[in-house]
């Protein structure tokens, strides 16, 4: 049952990542395709994920779980980024303290999976 959950994994990722790829080759404006370069590079470390748990392999495993982590702080910062820009750009200080617990939250996850040991 273990294995067919993976091939399910394995097959919904190759549809998620083909999907991703043809919206990522379709869209003419730059913007939006920075926009989805943290959802493509999620997808397809979703899916070596999903062939590493497969395939038992440890150390392939771990590299993934690294990438969807990166993938994910580069969606969280860059919308950090944009927001304070924003913020700054219409003078809402309000707006960059209201980001402050956001920015802590994205050092601890840098923190607590790349450099606590476990």
């Amino acid at each position: 049952m273990n294995r067919l959950l993976n091939i399910v994994r394995i097959i919904v990722s190759i549809i998620l990542c083909i999907i991703l790829i043809v919206l990522f080759l379709n869209l003419a404006n730059v913007t939006t395709q920075l926009f989805l370069t943290p959802f493509l590079l999620a997808a397809l470390a979703t899916l070596g994920l999903s062939i590493s748990i497969y395939k038992e392999n440890d150390l392939l495993i771990v590299f993934f779980q690294k990438c969807y982590i990166i993938s994910f702080l580069l969606y969280w910062f860059g919308l950090l980024i944009l927001g304070c820009y924003t913020a700054l750009k219409d003078k809402q200080m309000g707006m960059l303290l209201f980001s402050i617990p956001f920015w802590i939250a994205g050092i601890f996850i840098i923190k607590k999976y790349f450099f606590d040991k476990k």
